[in-house]
């Protein structure tokens, strides 16, 4: 006879089997953000074990599915984690997670989402888990392996990951990935504009992140990814794009010259970046989201105390030749310690310097109170870039109006074009062609006016002995920063180089700006010495004949994609033509708008220190005045391609900064309902009777009042307000 507790106990013990077996069994689940307006559902396919998820953004009115029936999984060298997967285990949690960053749109934050991990097993009972998070802005998703093996390596060797938009209606704003270029891989390609989503990519390298979309119900989606590190690699999506569903890639095989294996290697646990996407009906939230940071982990340094944003004179832009020669670096010094910018960046060539060396240039900026940035080429064997010889066309036609003989040229005939010779090996090549007397005679101009220049100092950071060295020298020198180049690729290899410099740079208080480089993914929140990135057709681009006409469009495209994903050195405020480049047709108000209209941990002034010191009284005091650290980002206007207009907070002042694209006068009109109520000092620099000339105004406005602002073809503005 069973006794009372067992006959209890037995339809308990029937309900939580039932409960188990309906888990078991489960084939759906769903998050939702803290507002409630994101919803991302995932589905296990039971006939074929794999997993997609959609995401959805609702209103009290309708609901838009902004990505649908997306794939998920990861295949092993080892073992497939893509198919044939069954449900194990499911957790919940919510996070509240205040943060501060010493830089950024926003420098007080707080990463606020839901988030559900899904853990599955494959055919060979192995755990693979799956976490989704839904915040009030955008979706996000990652991959852990759980299992624990410190011995061996493992290999993904396979992302079926994607973002599928589900139509090949609507726009998108998208660049090419980089081909292998001397210069590459660098993210300085064009963004194609308002092309039909679903476009394949016009090579078979793919799309490089991020990608924008506009769908055709008025869904704004922008895709990238947050939180790489050395485990893993940063990655592109594919060349074709079906239906509109973009599926992730790993690095291309030509990377690096063929070097370091396209596909990441781990041991376990292993855990991937995430990958997001930013949804919402209003284009504004994209501007102001700060997703990256929220899903990048804190910062791995105690003593952040001297790490210091600030802004840079620079001479490289208006002279590439200026780094290399004391006297202008100098000067630069000078007019940083004028301006009381805390920095001055020293560019490509300076341990060949003339009229003085590096070491005497660093005394003489701490006598001024200004610091340096240094510049170096990253490479190492991820890239080739190192002073070449190449004697083009035009180089000849040139040698032939600067004298030499054609008979002394000629001889040079079958290398022409033929470029790229190692230093040691072109001084030889030219020496064997010309003779002795003639090399004696000629060989010198011709090698100086064949040779491109800007490529050392190199080989001081790939090797991780070599590395370390630098970086205590550079302490003791007294060098406050280095600007890196040229990293040319995303492979897992690189990646690792990356963190690496940010880790012992931190132990040597050196800040860091990388330039070649790939686009932020949330290592300036990590790794806060990382104060800028380049990633971004700027204005070093002056110096090729296509970017005049491309920059007013491109300028007006990167608040929308490029600066929404972390800090972007443009190197704005470029009123003179580059020595050798080609004349802007932007007005002055825009280039001085792109001071504020792009976030920067590290604001480089690119113009010439004569050129700076000749502006008028009012932009003088701009430049003096602006901050780097921001509190907050308003989007005021604007369409990407045609124009922008955006907001940033610094304390109790607001900088309101509108730039445009079109060839064509433009009014902006707004109320800037974002300031407290009262009354402000509005400062208005606009533009002037023409694009080479500025206007100032000053009034005092309401913080309901509208403000209307008249831009000239290809112009700009910016409005300083501040209480009174």
């Amino acid at each position: 006879m069973k006794s009372k507790k067992q006959l209890f106990l037995l339809p308990l013990l029937s309900a939580m089997l039932f409960v188990i077996s309906c888990q078991q069994n489960q084939t759906n689940w769903q998050v939702s953000s803290p507002d409630g307006n994101i919803l991302v559902q995932v589905t296990l396919d039971p006939s074929s074990g794999t997993v997609t998820y959609d995401a959805l953004l609702m209103s009290e009115s309708n609901t838009f599915t902004a990505l649908e029936n997306s794939t998920l999984g990861l295949v092993r060298k080892d073992m497939d984690f893509s198919k044939n997967l069954r449900f194990h285990s499911f957790r919940k949690q919510s996070i509240y997670e205040p943060y501060t960053v010493i830089s950024g749109k926003r420098i007080n934050d707080v990463n606020n989402c839901n988030e559900i991990t899904i853990a599955f097993k494959n055919q060979e009972n192995e755990i693979i888990e799956m976490s989704f998070r839904a915040y009030d802005e955008g979706v996000a998703f990652r991959y852990h392996f759980p299992a624990k093996d410190t011995i061996r390596w493992f290999t993904v060797i396979d992302e079926l990951s994607s973002f599928n938009l589900n139509t090949t209606g609507g726009k998108a704003w998208m660049q090419t990935y980089d081909t292998i270029r001397h210069w590459s891989l660098g993210y300085e390609i064009p963004y194609d504009r308002e092309i039909p989503i679903g476009t394949s990519a016009p090579v078979s390298y793919g799309w490089a992140l991020p990608l924008l979309f506009e769908k055709d119900d008025g869904t704004w989606v922008l895709v990238s990814e947050a939180d790489l590190d050395e485990h893993y690699a940063g990655m592109h999506v594919r060349q074709h794009a079906p239906g509109g569903n973009y599926m992730l890639e790993f690095p291309e095989e030509y990377e690096c010259y063929g070097l370091f294996s396209r596909f990441p290697s781990s041991k376990l646990p292993w855990t991937t970046p995430w990958r997001f996407a930013i949804i919402t009906q209003n284009l504004g939230d994209i501007v102001e989201s700060n997703i990256v940071d929220h899903l990048s982990r804190p910062t791995e340094f105690e003593d952040t105390d001297w790490i210091k944003p600030g802004i840079s004179s620079w001479s490289w832009w208006h002279d590439p030749a200026s780094s290399s020669d004391y006297i202008p670096l100098a000067d630069h010094v000078d007019l940083s310690a004028e301006m009381g910018w805390k920095y001055s960046l020293v560019d490509a060539d300076w341990d060949i310097m003339r009229n003085g060396n590096i070491d005497q240039l660093i005394e003489y900026a701490h006598e001024q109170g200004v610091e340096l940035f240094i510049w170096y080429n990253s490479g190492g064997p991820n890239n080739r870039v190192m002073w070449y010889f190449n004697l083009t066309d035009e180089v000849v036609a040139n040698l032939r109006v600067e004298g030499v003989p054609q008979q002394v040229l000629s001889k040079l005939r079958p290398i022409y074009n033929t470029g790229f010779f190692p230093e040691e090996e072109y001084y030889e090549v030219v020496h064997t062609h010309l003779g002795d007397d003639d090399f004696n005679r000629w060989g010198e101009q011709i090698i100086l006016a064949a040779r491109n220049r800007n490529a050392r100092p190199r080989d001081r950071f790939y090797e991780e002995e070599a590395r370390v060295k630098e970086f205590q020298l550079l302490r003791e020198r007294g060098v406050r920063g280095i600007k890196l180049d040229f990293f040319a690729s995303d492979k897992q290899e690189i990646i690792k180089m990356y963190i690496n410099i940010f880790r012992e740079a931190a132990k040597n208080e050196i800040l860091i700006n990388t330039h070649g480089s790939t686009i932020p993914r949330g290592w300036t929140k990590t790794f806060p010495n990382l104060l800028t990135m380049e990633a971004v057709m700027g204005a070093e681009f002056y110096g090729t004949p296509d970017w005049p006409e491309l920059a007013p469009i491109q300028n007006t495209i990167y608040p929308f994609i490029r600066d929404v994903v972390g800090p972007t050195d443009y190197t704005p405020f470029t009123l003179s033509t580059r020595r050798g480049g080609y004349p802007r047709i932007t007005s002055n108000a825009h280039e001085l708008a792109l001071v504020v209209h792009y976030e920067t941990g590290l604001l480089h002034i690119a113009e010439w220190a004569d050129y700076v010191r000749q502006q008028p009284d009012f932009i003088i005091e701009f430049l003096r005045d602006v901050p780097v650290v921001w509190d907050e980002i308003k989007f005021i206007a604007g369409y990407p391609g045609d124009y922008s207009a955006l907001a940033r907070q610094s304390g109790d002042t607001w900088y309101i900064s509108g730039i445009n694209g079109k060839k064509d006068n433009r009014t902006i009109s707004f109320t800037p309902d974002f300031l407290e109520p009262g009354e402000y000092k509005a400062s208005f620099y606009l533009d002037g009777e023409d694009f080479q000339t500025f206007r100032f105004d000053t009034k005092n406005i309401q913080h309901d009042e509208e403000i209307a602002i008249d831009m000239i073809p290809l112009g700009g503005f910016v409005v300083v307000v501040s209480p009174v």
